[in-house]
């Protein structure tokens, strides 16, 4: 009998660990790994949802508002993405994570001063940057954003373009492409091919410009 004893004293231990509520820090740790499975599985409004239930327990919890973030991104919600980054400190891991978030929303909205700034300070800190919740967010991303942001602002920022052509030599040429997905661009640098089009342009015009002075 003691054995048989023994085990049902176990699982009533056992079913009473599982019913014990979860502390407010495991609960919110819980809605975000709720909301990034949402997010991978490309369900944004519920990712979003599930990251606000995160926040509204700690608002200064800024792995939760970046996953507000990063929700409102995919639902090209942008203006609403960049009021939440400014919730998010300077000081938390998350931030180096809301300023590449931020150098895309910046590029698409063509503050590309602000893009660029956002772009380098990523690569500043991370050449190599990777964001760990969507690996299509990269380095080359940043570099990405970087160079077409310093073409378009050439003529004061980069008059002889070699920041520019410093960044999209980090590029890949043939970058993957996710067919229907189209944020895609942004991390995989899609319009690369007309960006160095439009670069080499450039080149040549600086180039006769050059010749013109001698």
């Amino acid at each position: 009998m003691k054995p048989h004893v023994s085990a049902v004293y176990v699982l009533m231990l056992v079913l009473v660990a599982c019913s014990r509520p979860l502390s407010p820090d495991q609960q919110r740790e819980r809605y975000r790994e709720d909301g990034w499975t949402a997010y991978r599985a490309g369900n944004f409004t519920e990712a979003e949802t599930k990251f606000r239930q995160a926040a509204e327990l700690d608002s200064r919890d800024g792995a939760a508002q970046l996953g507000v973030v990063w929700s409102l991104i995919r639902q090209d919600r942008l203006a609403s993405a960049l009021t939440t980054i400014g919730r998010i400190s300077s000081q938390d891991p998350a931030y180096l994570h809301a300023t590449a978030a931020s150098a895309i929303i910046f590029d698409a909205q063509g503050q590309h001063g602000e893009a660029l700034l956002a772009a380098r300070t990523v690569l500043s800190q991370d050449s190599l940057y990777v964001f760990p919740h969507d690996d299509r967010i990269t380095w080359r991303t940043m570099c990405y954003v970087a160079g077409k942001s310093a073409l378009i602002l050439a003529p004061v920022a980069d008059p002889d373009l070699s920041r520019t052509m410093a960044y999209l030599e980090r590029v890949d040429e043939e970058p993957p492409v996710v067919r229907d997905d189209p944020t895609t661009w942004y991390a995989a640098g899609i319009r690369y091919a007309t960006l160095t089009a439009v670069l080499a342009k450039r080149l040549e015009a600086v180039f006769y410009a050059q010749v013109a002075r001698r």
